[in-house]
């Protein structure tokens, strides 16, 4: 078998598993087989863009708790100002 896994999507796949408490409830989740959803982690299937967001939203739902105040107040109010970041 060919490797053909993207790591990014290999470990947002191990990591949601992790959170998730597991391979079949991460499956159940995103509606596909555990097996598909090993075949992510192990890299020997490519992960679906649906599927990536759907994994991405796990981890931020999990990380948003730990991450309050990691960007000081006054960076957040910096950025509002600036142009680029408002488009």
């Amino acid at each position: 078998m060919s490797f053909i896994g993207n790591r990014i999507h290999m470990r947002a796949a191990q990591r949601a598993m992790e959170i998730s408490g597991g391979i079949a409830p991460l499956a159940l989740y995103v509606g596909v087989p555990p097996v598909l959803v090993a075949a992510w982690i192990a890299g020997s299937s490519e992960l679906p863009p649906a599927a990536f967001l759907s994994l991405v939203g796990i981890l931020l739902d999990h990380a948003a708790p730990r991450m309050r105040g990691v960007i000081p107040p006054s960076l957040v109010e910096s950025f509002r100002h600036r142009e680029a970041a408002n488009w």
